[in-house]
């Protein structure tokens, strides 16, 4: 108890949901790895619907999650552990040629080959397994199971994953550590200048999402705005360093093409972004979870209509009780059966709310998510909200870093 009290000295949690901030922190921290790394969660097979198909096996380390650390726990006073995080996450993708592996084990190498337990699961879910199954193929052709199985599985690559690590980049190289300097992902200039040229390249494909979808191939406007994350924060990198820096300028003129891109292609008529563009170049009007994200990361500022709108989107038709789900219920993702309610998500509507100045909805959301997690503050990665429980690998890594995140903008509103 004195180690773990000793720890989270320099925690900066301040708000009503402190005590919650303590608690998600320390179930990242017991879920990190000597090298740096949080595992995705500590269990597999938890079904996100019992009796369901949809299982994982979440021991490993996923890059998105090991940037979310470096750039959460940051905020909150824990630059130790953000910078390990961060070390992690840099020897990972210059060991790594994009598109970048979605996971890897503690050590850094791929994961193991998948193994389906002929097991009955928790309330007999199936199927159990260990490792990761399913095997992809690179976009170059050649076979690479361990980069591209399961997650995001299909071989389709992470598309989203590359504007995470570069947001990640982005809060080293604003000098968050005690020192004052980069961090060390900041360095990784050649890796990260060949993930800038690769989405630059690859940017109009299909491609899986944050979610991992496996249904009909189709461009994610979500995944297109990671992308001109990626490019248009690589550029201005690039020229701070060199004005004159040609790459960047070949950057920035493809952020442009993409930002043009979603205005033309993935605005719905009500002035909100849709989720997808299918191959015959049509629209569906569809909505993703993933689209909140725009209250933080941009393009628009927080006041341009089509942010407002957007979130309003998601919120109307993706909307269970207090909770939200990733996807609504008639869009394929692929995956069998169907989905709970997704607390990554619920939390990222929490913040988005936030943003927009709506704080009564934004509490009551984030008091929803904090009356599943027990007497311990533990969260999993979905719920059912009429059973009152938690659901899928439990502890979840994303869905505490998304509660951190959310708790830190609930805190700087009125209470």
């Amino acid at each position: 108890a004195a180690a773990w009290r000793s720890w989270l000295g320099p925690l900066v949690a301040d708000g009503p949901h402190a005590v919650a901030v303590t608690a998600a922190v320390l179930a990242v921290r017991s879920l990190t790895g000597p090298a740096g790394g949080p595992l995705g969660a500590g269990t597999t097979s938890l079904p996100r619907r019992p009796g369901g198909e949809r299982t994982a096996d979440d021991r490993f380390v996923r890059l998105r999650d090991a940037a979310g650390a470096a750039a959460t726990l940051a905020r909150v006073g824990l630059d130790e552990d953000a910078e390990a995080a961060e070390r992690w996450l840099s020897e990972a993708v210059e060991a790594s040629r994009p598109p970048w592996p979605a996971a890897l084990t503690a050590a850094g190498a791929p994961p193991p080959a998948g193994e389906v337990l002929p097991w009955a699961g928790w309330r007999r879910s199936q199927p159990v397994v260990l490792g990761s199954y399913g095997r992809g193929t690179r976009r170059d052709g050649s076979e690479d199971g361990a980069e591209l199985a399961d997650i995001p599985g299909a071989g389709l690559a992470d598309l989203d994953l590359h504007g995470d690590v570069e947001l990640a980049v982005s809060a080293s190289h604003r000098g968050v550590w005690g020192d004052g300097g980069p961090g060390p992902l900041a360095g990784a200039t050649t890796a990260l200048a060949a993930a800038a040229d690769w989405v630059a390249d690859h940017w109009e494909e299909p491609d899986a999402g944050v979610w991992a979808a496996r249904g009909r191939p189709a461009r994610l406007v979500p995944s297109a705005l990671q992308a001109w994350v990626t490019l248009d924060r690589t550029a201005r990198r690039a020229r701070e360093t060199n004005p004159l820096d040609l790459a960047a300028a070949a950057w920035q003129a493809e952020a442009r093409r993409v930002l043009a891109w979603v205005e033309s292609a993935g605005v719905a008529a009500d002035g909100g972004l849709r989720r997808s563009i299918d191959p015959t170049g049509a629209g569906a009007d569809d909505t993703d979870a993933a689209l909140l994200r725009i209250a933080w990361r941009g393009p628009w500022p927080i006041g341009h209509p089509r942010v407002a709108a957007s979130v309003e989107r998601v919120l109307a038709r993706q909307s269970d009780g207090a909770l939200l789900t990733r996807l609504p219920d008639d869009v394929d993702d692929g995956h069998p059966g169907a989905d709970s309610p997704d607390l990554v998500a619920t939390l990222w509507a929490v913040r988005a709310l936030a943003r927009l100045g709506r704080w009564e909805e934004a509490h009551a959301r984030f008091e929803a998510v904090l009356s599943l997690a027990g007497p311990v503050g533990l969260l999993s990665e979905a719920a059912d909200p009429a059973a009152g429980e938690l659901l899928g690998n439990l502890p979840s890594t994303a869905a505490h870093l998304a509660l951190v995140d959310a708790a830190v903008e609930l805190a700087g509103g009125p209470r």
